[in-house]
């Protein structure tokens, strides 16, 4: 069996030269740029725009992985040998190598070719010798694409560094066999002489000067050895110090980027990194308190530290960045103070289950004094209307022609509220129609939001998770999914009628619970006051940001914490486990005499 393995790391930095050292070992085949990356992203996204699957997630379903196996192994039919090194510098980004590691089935082992950035526009300029210096450094996209190879190779370094083997230019050249026997260790390869001398590259000669239109960029020296050349500092002259960049594999520190700095902190935070991600943010807040993007990421990090307002004093900043919140509603009137009394106007923002969270500000709002009218999606409407306080609802879009004396959006309101976790009501507001009493346990089950979602990869878990670990219970199972991913559905859990949310209310008023992921669904089933697990990422939502398992927004529900990213297994054996625990899941008979489900209570278990 084939192992498929990968080259990767910065430009210029002796890939072609190492390619051509390691095609020597008797156990392995490294390729040229073979175009493998290309054709799998390209399938993929075809794929996914036929099947409502997601890429690069745990949801790859066999047939995918299958597929990705065949492509790879057709790339692999040229050699032989057992181990194939893929050349190509976008493999150390995160959601590639999550990806193959799914499809493979191994840790995505990469080698990543390493030197001084500086060092690595000097060489390319002493190529490409441009007529001027200053325009073709600010200009050049080959410049461009280190610097963008730098980024990406420093995020893949804090997502998953164990994949990665560095091997440092100068280190190659200065103490080959020294490296040579790192890498064979890293790739579990027996012990090889390689011939320094005598470097033949045929077969490994790249597009590039094609692309790039610079002549040599891959041409490779016979004999291993320093070259003689000017200086970085010389050849690059007063831009020098503009291409300086920490040499992170050797555990210098990114102080002087910070605007990768917040690349850094994005990616450490997606990974569930979340220590590290927190200390990024407080070192960006220090050196760029006017950057909006990095104030609304750090506002997620307050609220984990409990500080609620201030955590929503910094989110509001992504409303300059377009992150947060949907734009005014054109409405003429001031923002609502939290002081003033008078007609509100309550805008609901966002996805729709941050409008069914955002209409839990109603009961603050009253509290003050206020008559309030709710600006929601239409097809929101109905589970609005009923709210106590709500004189009338409006679809957002004619919100500003309805009489009103402020406004404010609701996924802000905490502010002018001046609301802590302390101040929070988590009863239901959004009411249960009444349903028969059920005779038997029922659950109903959600396992997949909006496909377009910008995480919806690191949200999303595999259905097949949740089926195995609540088939064995004594219940009737409904499912609450709608379009995407209601394919996925086991013939044991029943469909039910979803055309509209009138008919989710109703299909959630039936349930004893709900287990789904963070969805629209999750949100209204918690608002409704019915038990709700909901299972969420190791970096959840902004409203599960503040750690534990109890939700200070619905306290009917329970939280399913990821603890490893990636890895949903945990999770779901704590719902398996809770659903057979002594509280009384498991072959559960409801008797007819039994209190109405809005009345009844299932107890939770920690989780």
């Amino acid at each position: 069996m084939k192992k498929l393995y990968f080259l990767a790391g910065l430009p210029r930095s002796g890939s072609t030269v190492l390619a051509a050292l390691l095609n020597q070992h008797p156990e392995l085949h490294t390729t040229a740029t073979s175009g493998l990356l290309g054709i799998l992203t390209a399938m993929l996204r075809a794929w996914e725009e036929c099947e409502p699957a997601r890429i690069g997630t745990d949801r790859i379903p066999q047939e995918k992985g299958d597929a990705i196996k065949a492509l790879c192994e057709v790339k692999c039919r040229d050699t032989d040998k057992n181990i194939i090194l893929n050349k190509e510098r976008g493999w150390v980004k995160a959601q590639n190598m999550h990806t193959m590691e799914m499809a493979l089935g191994y840790p995505p082992k990469i080698i990543a070719t390493v030197r001084n950035v500086e060092d690595c526009v000097a060489s390319m300029v002493r190529i490409a010798k441009p007529n001027e210096l200053s325009s073709f450094l600010r200009e050049s996209p080959y410049v461009k694409h280190i610097q963008e190879s730098y980024v990406d190779l420093l995020k893949a370094h804090h997502w998953k560094r164990e994949y990665i083997y560095y091997v440092d230019y100068d280190e190659l050249n200065n103490n080959p066999e020294e490296t040579l026997r790192g890498i064979e260790k890293f790739l579990e390869l027996s012990p090889h002489t390689y011939d320094t001398d005598n470097i033949d590259a045929t077969g490994l000669h790249e597009k590039d000067e094609e692309v790039w239109g610079i002549k040599g960029l891959h041409d490779v020296r016979k004999q291993l050895k320093q070259a003689i050349v000017p200086s970085a500092q010389d050849v690059l002259q007063h831009l020098y110090r503009d291409f300086v960049q920490p040499r992170f594999w050797q555990g210098e520190t990114s102080s002087r980027l910070p605007i990768h700095k917040l690349d850094m902190m994005l990616a450490a935070g997606l990974l569930g990194n979340l220590d590290e991600a927190a200390k990024l943010g407080d070192e960006l807040g220090r050196e760029e308190p006017r950057n909006d993007r990095a104030a609304f990421n750090r506002g997620w990090y307050e609220l984990r530290r409990g500080k609620l307002l201030d955590g929503h004093r910094l989110l509001i900043r992504g409303r300059n960045e377009d992150v947060f919140g949907n734009p005014n509603p054109s409405s003429p009137v001031p923002l609502w103070d939290g002081k003033s009394k008078g007609t509100v106007l309550l805008n609901l923002e966002g996805g729709l289950g941050d409008q069914i969270h955002g209409a839990g500000m109603v009961r603050y709002i009253v509290n003050k004094g206020c008559e309030v009218i709710v600006a929601c999606s239409p097809e929101l409407a109905s589970l609005f209307r009923d709210i106590p306080g709500v004189s009338a609802v409006v679809v957002t879009e004619a919100a500003g022609g309805v009489v009103h004396d402020f406004w404010v959006p609701a996924m802000s309101a905490v502010i002018p509220l001046e609301l802590q976790y302390a101040d929070v009501d988590g009863s239901s507001y959004i009411s249960k129609p009444l349903t028969p009493l059920n005779k038997k346990l029922r659950i109903g089950l959600r396992w997949q939001g909006n496909p377009k979602f910008e995480h919806e990869q690191h949200r999303l878990f595999p259905s097949s998770k949740l089926f195995d670990a609540v088939k064995d219970i004594e219940a009737d199972f409904i499912s609450l999914q709608r379009d995407e991913g209601s394919q996925h559905k086991p013939e044991w859990v029943k469909k039910v009628p979803l055309q509209h949310w009138g008919d989710t209310r109703h299909a959630i008023a039936t349930c004893d619970l709900v287990i789904t992921s963070c969805t629209s669904v999750a949100h209204l089933s918690g608002a409704m006051g019915v038990d709700t697990w909901i299972l969420v990422p190791i970096l959840p939502y902004y409203l599960w940001a503040k750690p534990g398992n109890k939700s200070e927004w619905y306290d009917s529900v329970t939280l399913f914490r990821q603890t490893t990213y990636g890895d949903w297994d945990e999770p779901f054996e704590r719902v398996k486990e809770n659903l057979g625990d002594t509280h009384g899941y498991k072959n559960r008979i409801l008797d007819s005499s039994c209190r109405r489900p809005s009345e009844r209570s299932l107890g939770h278990h920690a989780a």
